[in-house]
């Protein structure tokens, strides 16, 4: 039976990188990415390498779209081996310049974002008995950069 990885933010950057190399050891891959163009032209260079992927468009800050995510992945493929929660986003901005807006953008992609994945996947992963879920922090959430304070924070919380 094929794996299949479940990658969040896979249109671009380390999610699509992430991508190629679960497809290279050949996992099916669905790439879930808020930015429909570039999810586009990433499944298709990914179906162009020979990959079996399915494309779906989602944002982690919408609870529904990450259980809609799972849903497509286990209707599809009936099953999710690997659930990479890569979305994120960074912010440079002095914390003394951040406005709370700053920090629930940030959070809610960052942190929350991987709390949703969480809450949509682990059910149906402990129920098929086997699986991952792997999180996407940084070195900046081991350190603290003033520079990137929103961003640490959000990192920190991955890690711990």
């Amino acid at each position: 039976m094929q794996q299949v990885a479940v990658v969040t933010g896979g249109a671009r950057g380390i999610g699509l990188a992430f991508a190629r190399a679960c497809a290279g050891h050949g996992m099916s891959v669905v790439l879930c990415d808020v930015a429909e163009e570039a999810l586009a032209g990433a499944v298709g260079a990914l179906e162009d390498d020979g990959a079996t992927v399915l494309g779906v468009a989602a944002d982690v800050r919408d609870p529904a779209g990450m259980t809609g995510l799972r849903d497509a992945a286990f209707a599809r493929f009936g099953r999710a081996d690997l659930v990479s929660l890569n979305a994120g986003v960074a912010l440079r901005r002095d914390v003394a310049d951040m406005s709370e807006a700053d920090w629930d953008w940030i959070l809610d992609i960052n942190l929350r974002g991987v709390i949703r994945g969480v809450t949509a996947f682990l059910p149906a992963l402990e129920e098929q008995g086997s699986g991952h879920l792997q999180a996407t922090a940084s070195f900046h959430g081991h350190v603290g950069d003033p520079e990137f304070a929103g961003y640490c924070v959000s990192k920190w919380g991955i890690v711990a």
